[in-house]
Order: C-alpha cells, then sequence, then structure tokens
C-alpha cells in the first residue's frame, strides 16, 4: 500500500545497544519507516550520548520516538530523573519525545489535572522545541474507554502544545474492540493534531495494526518475538508490511464506483 498516512514503527525493546542495533538493521530490511526506543528498557550505562547516537546512527533518516517510562527495572527513579534522560536521548539524535501526561504528578489514566505540573509540562514542551525537538504526550490507562472518554482525554492533551498525543486503552471483547475502531474513526475527524490511538488486551490485536487505515499516526510493532519484546500484543513488522502491501485501500475519483446498477 503506497503513500500511508502512518508510520509503521518499530519498537526497540533490548538492554544493550547491540542488540537494538541488530533490530534496527533487520527492521530496515523488513519495512520500519521509523523506531521507538525503550530507554527505560535500556541498561543504565548505555543512557549517554555517545551510546545513544552510536544505536540512532543505524536508523539512517527514518524517525526515531524515545520513551523513558516509569517502570519496576528503576523504581528509584523520579520524574525529573526520567526527563533528564529523553533530553539525553534528544541530543543524541532522537525525533521525537514521548512525554507521558502525568509527568510531575503520577495520576490515574496518566493524566494529571494539577496545574502547577501541567504548567510544568508545558515549559518542558516548550524546552523541547528550543532544542529542535517535538513532543508526543501520551497516557496508557490500560482499561476499556468509550468514544467520548478517549476524544475529552486527548483534546484535554491537545491544548498543551504537544506535536502529538498518544492513548493506550484496552479491549477485553468484541463489543469493545468495535468501539475503539469507531473511537479512532471520530479522532480523525475531531483531533487537530497527529494522534497514536494503541489498544491492548487480546481483543486490541486487530486494532493495532487497522488503526493506521482509520487515522491512528502509528502502527506500532516488533521485529521479532523475544523475551524483551511485547509477544502478547503487539504485531510482526515483516507481516504487517505484508498486509498494507497486498491491501487495495484506494478510493476511485468517483467513490460511488462499483456501487451503480
Amino acid at each position: 500500500m503506497k503513500n500511508r498516512n502512518f508510520l509503521l514503527t518499530c519498537s526497540l525493546r533490548e538492554i544493550n545497544v547491540e542488540d537494538n542495533i541488530n533490530c534496527i538493521r533487520n527492521a530496515i530490511y523488513d519495512g520500519a519507516d521509523a523506531f521507538m526506543l525503550h530507554l527505560e528498557k535500556l541498561d543504565e550505562q548505555y543512557h549517554t550520548v555517545e551510546e545513544l547516537k552510536q544505536l540512532f546512527n543505524y536508523a539512517a533518516n527514518k524517525v526515531i520516538f524515545s520513551v523513558n517510562y516509569r517502570t519496576y527495572r528503576r523504581p528509584n527513579k523520579t520524574d525529573e530523573e526520567l526527563v533528564q534522560g529523553q533530553l539525553i536521548a534528544l541530543k543524541a539524535g532522537a525525533n521525537i519525545l514521548d512525554i507521558v501526561a502525568d509527568i510531575y504528578d503520577p495520576s490515574k489514566d496518566e493524566i494529571t489535572y494539577n496545574s502547577k505540573a501541567i504548567e510544568k509540562q508545558k515549559e518542558l514542551i516548550e524546552t523541547i522545541h528550543s532544542k529542535g525537538g517535538k513532543v508526543m504526550l501520551s497516557s496508557h490507562t490500560y482499561r476499556f474507554m468509550s468514544c467520548e472518554e478517549t476524544l475529552a482525554h486527548l483534546k484535554e492533551l491537545e491544548k498543551r502544545g504537544a506535536d502529538m498525543v498518544k492513548i493506550a486503552v484496552t479491549a477485553s471483547n468484541e463489543k469493545e474492540l468495535l468501539e475503539v475502531i469507531r473511537t479512532t474513526t471520530i479522532l480523525k475527524e475531531k483531533m487537530k493534531i497527529p494522534f497514536f490511538h494503541c489498544c491492548m488486551g487480546q481483543y486490541g490485536k486487530l486494532h493495532r495494526v487497522y488503526s493506521g487505515l482509520l487515522g491512528s499516526s502509528i502502527v506500532l510493532c516488533v521485529q521479532n518475538y523475544n523475551s524483551n519484546s511485547n509477544p502478547k500484543e503487539q504485531p510482526l513488522l515483516k507481516a504487517t508490511k505484508t498486509v498494507f502491501d497486498n491491501l487495495d485501500f484506494t478510493i476511485a475519483k468517483d467513490d460511488l464506483t462499483g456501487t451503480k446498477k
């Protein structure tokens, strides 16, 4: 499928630079448009400009997202320290920093409504912009959310000055999956900036691939399945690209073509 409006993105979750470089090299061959590095998975010794630059160099001209989530691997890391890690990644060559929407005030559904925390977020976004980077403000709710809930959530994030927004929800049955799919189509109509709508859970696997056709700006994949990847839900990059390469989704100039008697 040519002229896609979304980035086929490969998740980088290995614990050392060498294995992440290997993943990048294989993923480029498999058709990746972009990469998403999980700093929180990467061993601390590699959290330097020099090490990350070496890693990012192998991505060539592909878009690089950097994330640095709170994690059990580093439970004592403060939000300020996580942000500093992201700024190091930016200096090393990352293009877009994924900043959780409850940074500076850990909250339910990863979104804070604390005015002081929101102001600090806006200042952080301005700082990242001044350094030549972009921001994806994100929330992982780990629960099902209706279309109305999801739209209100992302509209709140949109107001904070990010370049794009992300929300990860869950579908636990077919009814919830259909609502999540409907939500993506509504977001395409209502959102003013690019969005990444992601669905977790076994029923979310279909949406993870299909969402790109409905308006989500990212389709997130893994290059292979191993102990560091997310084999439960994220689709394989090569398999996903094969779907899009063989999918006829071109709309004729007359969109009623083929429906007339």
